[in-house]
C-alpha cells in the first residue's frame, strides 16, 4: 500500500522538471539535504568531509540538472538522480582525502559508534543499496535506478527493505538473521 507522501512526492517532482535550474536546486536542498547528507555521512564517517561533500553534491546538481531535465523529459525523477551524484561525488574522492577527526556530538554515544564501526566493516558493494534502502527508505527499483544496475542485482548485492504488513528488512548476501546485520 503506498503512503500518504507518494502523491506529494509525485507533484514535488513534477514541479522539478518546470522550475528555474536555481530554484529546483533550492527546493531539492530543502527536500532531499538532509537525507544527502546522512546517506554521505554513512558512507564516509567523517561529519565535515560529509557537509564539504554534500554542498559538493548540490553544486553539482545546480550545474547539470538543466541538462538532466531535458534529457529526461517528464520521466525526470529527482530524487533518485541527486542520490547517483551524491554517490559518485563520494566515490570521486581520492583514499584518505579529508581524513578528520568527526566532530558529530553523537560520536559520543557507545551505540552509534557500534553501529559507525559495524556498517564501516560491510563492503561496498552490499554496504551502498542497504543505505539507500534503510537510510533513503528508497524501493528496490529506485535503488537499481541510481546505481544503474537491474533490480535483481540490488536484491543479490546485500539487504534491502520490503514492504510486508510493515517494514521488513530481508539480507540475502548472509545466511545470518537479518536483525544481525540489518
Amino acid at each position: 500500500m503506498p503512503s500518504n507522501k507518494e502523491p506529494e512526492r509525485a507533484q514535488r517532482e513534477e514541479r522539478m522538471v518546470t522550475l528555474p535550474a536555481a530554484e529546483a536546486v533550492e527546493s531539492l536542498i530543502r527536500e532531499y539535504g538532509k537525507l544527502v547528507f546522512h546517506t554521505i555521512y554513512a558512507m564516509t564517517g567523517d561529519w565535515e568531509l560529509s557537509q564539504d561533500l554534500t554542498q559538493e553534491t548540490f553544486l553539482s546538481a545546480l550545474r547539470a540538472i538543466d541538462a538532466a531535465r531535458e534529457a529526461s523529459g517528464p520521466q525526470f525523477h529527482a530524487r533518485t538522480w541527486l542520490m547517483r551524484i551524491a554517490l559518485n561525488v563520494v566515490r570521486m574522492q581520492p583514499a584518505g582525502y579529508g581524513a578528520r577527526m568527526p566532530v558529530d556530538p553523537a560520536d559520543v554515544i557507545p551505540e552509534r559508534e557500534a553501529v559507525g564501526r559495524a556498517l564501516a566493516s560491510v563492503p561496498e558493494t552490499p554496504r551502498v543499496p542497504l543505505l539507500l534502502s534503510v537510510v533513503g527508505r528508497f524501493s528496490i527499483s529506485e535503488i537499481a535506478k541510481i546505481l544503474q544496475l537491474r533490480e535483481d542485482a540490488v536484491r543479490q548485492r546485500g539487504c534491502v527493505r520490503t514492504e510486508n504488513k510493515g517494514i521488513k528488512k530481508k539480507c540475502w548476501a548472509t545466511s545470518r538473521p537479518p536483525s544481525s546485520i540489518c
